[in-house]
């Protein structure tokens, strides 16, 4: 076996190098990181969280074993990784990756609440999600379906595209795009004389499509923003459309930049 990879924590009254001008802000537990036979560990007993084993075991196939179980080394008792361990043991593995700690019975509890806890408070960007599934040929691996896909895609905005996935053709151009005269124009409907004018004119080579005339009398205008700034915009949004209604996004728009301008 190859010689095992430690981490000490440094010595009393000596900072680590990269703790230099500030004061060091955590604690570096002992550990070892070292490949363990699979049936010499066992889980926690007060373990409360119950993952998708088959799931896990999808992704092992798929993508290999990568990162490793933390283990209390004292009991051999697995504090974070519990269900890779079980796809492990299903799949026949051997050898489980294992990072050893040195922690009592006290901090392994609160290493392993705390595990299954903290990422309970993250979120999703739906739409840089739904456009980063939809960018794979598959998804195999990833924890993700199809269906997973669909329903993400149907709870999504109107006005939100997912670019590299064929969505249904919608009625009406994204609300984004709209400014407020062009969608009162486009609720009246084509001026009376547009026809008879359109039916008057001599025939000759079509004119190219713009924005303006693919859109039934719409303009486009396209808002790119940083991916820092894609989340925030969209929050915004919402908590516009919360307080005054479902205000269109051209209308949100052009109000920021009055505002702006002034």
């Amino acid at each position: 076996m190859d010689q095992p990879l430690t981490c000490r924590p440094a010595p009393p009254g000596r900072r680590s190098p990269h703790a230099r001008g500030r004061e060091p802000v955590a604690e570096v537990l002992p550990q070892e990181y070292v490949l363990v036979p699979t049936e010499q560990l066992e889980p926690h007993p007060d373990n409360p969280h119950r993952g998708d084993v088959g799931l896990i075991g999808e992704s092992i196939e798929r993508n290999g074993w990568y990162g490793a179980t933390l283990v209390q080394r004292s009991r051999m008792r697995i504090i974070a990784g519990e269900h890779r361990w079980r796809a492990a043991q299903a799949k026949g593995l051997a050898m489980t990756p294992a990072l050893l700690l040195d922690v009592d019975d006290d901090q392994a509890l609160r290493i392993m609440l705390a595990d299954n806890r903290i990422s309970d408070y993250g979120h999703y960007d739906d739409p840089a999600l739904a456009a980063l599934l939809a960018s794979l040929p598959d998804l195999a691996g990833t924890g993700w379906t199809p269906d997973d896909l669909a329903d993400l895609d149907a709870a999504l905005p109107a006005w939100v595209e997912v670019v590299g996935q064929e969505r249904p053709e919608r009625a009406e151009p994204p609300a984004a795009v709209r400014a407020p005269e062009e969608e009162a124009g486009a609720a009246r409907g084509p001026h009376p004389s547009a026809s008879s004018a359109a039916e008057a004119a001599a025939p000759g080579p079509a004119a190219p499509l713009t924005p303006a005339s693919a859109s039934s009398g719409r303009a486009e205008l396209l808002v790119v923003f940083a991916p820092e700034e894609h989340a925030e915009a969209i929050a915004l949004i919402r908590a516009i459309r919360d307080r005054d209604g479902e205000t269109s996004v051209g209308r949100i728009v052009l109000a920021a930049l009055r505002a702006h301008a002034t």
